[in-house]
């Protein structure tokens, strides 16, 4: 077994749960069964017929029906990533359904641009979620405390597959890219599809994603949306921002917000050290944020030929820096930075280091357009009440 994939559990049920199968009784002459001597049964009441204790054959025949009526209706809500809504709401108050008022939806988590468990970016999933409305879905996205948090709905735009709303602790996202890959994998499971081509629709627009299975593994890959460009800015009022000083950016790269889908600010730095120093102020990151119209301050080094590291930081709610260990939607940015300045066609991004989150992003060229990809490992899949 591969040194990523999670071994699934073997679930063996009691035995005292297992259907065993209906003998004659050996001994008729213990049949009917009498009670214990101290047990002393109340008299029969005048012309009242009582009513026979049932054998202990018909009581396994009863308690077996029982079982096999709660197993049927226990089947798993559709989740075909269309998003058509078939979640079973609760008519009854055994506590094997759905109580009243809350609906079942299947559940995946994952992490995304990771070669193995617990690295890259997180990302929960929940799937057929056209019944639940905003505030659910960012109760639930704060409940999760993950970067992301995705929702699964019904297109509405012609050509795509599924509608995916995408969540931060703060609030909805137009895009982004490591949940655009995260959430294409789940979907793919939840088909049963191993190689699966989507077309998402987000508040940014449609965006081509190509699945691969292999076990609780996959590898995705996103066409994002053609570049834009804003205008440039002084380094030393960016850096700054970070607690670095304005010689350490590259002097033929000026920071510059660029959006393949979501606005980012990439500022490209001269050396891996100074990356490694970069430790942004909550206060004057969210105020360059809002001037410049930007999601991520993205700091990057990217040697000549080589592998770009990088590290992105953005506010929480609260309005608290965060590092980001994997950031899809400011991969495409770079890379369509770097193309337009020096010509490359090809990154390969690491990410997430410092935080004990590892992280491999690879962007490639197609046309006017940027390819994200990256590798995917599933953790979880269950069920949730909302």
């Amino acid at each position: 077994m591969p040194r990523w994939a999670i071994p699934k559990p073997s679930i063996r049920l009691p035995s005292s749960t297992r259907r065993r199968p209906i003998r004659p009784a050996r001994h008729p002459q213990l049949q009917p069964r009498t009670p214990p001597a101290r047990v002393q049964r109340p008299p029969a009441r005048t012309g009242s017929p009582r009513t026979s204790r049932p054998s202990r054959r018909s009581l396994s025949t009863t308690r077996t029906c029982s079982r096999r009526r709660r197993s049927s209706s226990r089947r798993p809500p559709s989740t075909t990533g269309s998003g058509s809504s078939r979640n079973r709401r609760a008519t009854s108050t055994s506590t094997s359904e759905v109580p009243a008022g809350l609906s079942e939806h299947r559940f995946t988590w994952l992490d995304v641009f990771a070669d193995a468990p617990l690295e890259g970016n997180g990302l929960a999933v929940v799937h057929d979620a056209d019944d639940l409305d905003d505030a659910t879905m960012l109760a639930l996205a704060r409940e999760t405390r993950l970067s992301e948090t995705t929702f699964v709905q019904r297109a509405s735009e012609s050509g795509a597959d599924y509608r995916n709303r995408i969540f931060t602790l703060a609030g909805e996202l137009a895009f982004a890219g490591h949940p655009s890959l995260g959430t294409a994998v789940a979907v793919a499971r939840a088909r049963g599809e191993s190689q699966a081509r989507f077309v998402q629709q987000t508040t940014a627009g449609l965006q081509p994603i190509e699945v691969r299975l292999d076990g609780d593994r996959a590898q995705a890959a996103m066409l994002q949306e053609p570049a834009s460009f804003g205008p440039e800015l002084d380094p030393a009022d960016v850096l700054g921002v970070a607690s670095l000083a304005a010689k350490e950016s590259v002097a033929q790269l000026p920071p510059q917000p660029v959006s393949t889908g979501l606005w980012q600010l990439i500022a490209p730095l001269r050396s891996a050290a100074a990356l490694a120093r970069a430790e942004p102020d909550a206060h004057a990151l969210a105020e360059l944020s809002q001037a410049a119209g930007t999601t991520v301050l993205y700091l990057a080094h990217c040697p000549p030929g080589g592998d770009a590291r990088a590290r992105g930081f953005l506010l929480d709610a609260a309005g608290r820096t965060l590092e980001d260990p994997a950031t899809g939607s400011a991969a495409g940015p770079l890379l369509a930075y770097l193309h337009r300045r020096t010509g490359r066609r090809e990154l390969r991004i690491r990410q997430g280091d410092e935080m004990g989150r590892p992280s491999v992003l690879t962007a490639s060229l197609s046309g006017d357009r940027v390819e994200v990809s990256g590798n995917v490992v599933t953790l979880v899949e269950g069920t949730l009440r909302l």
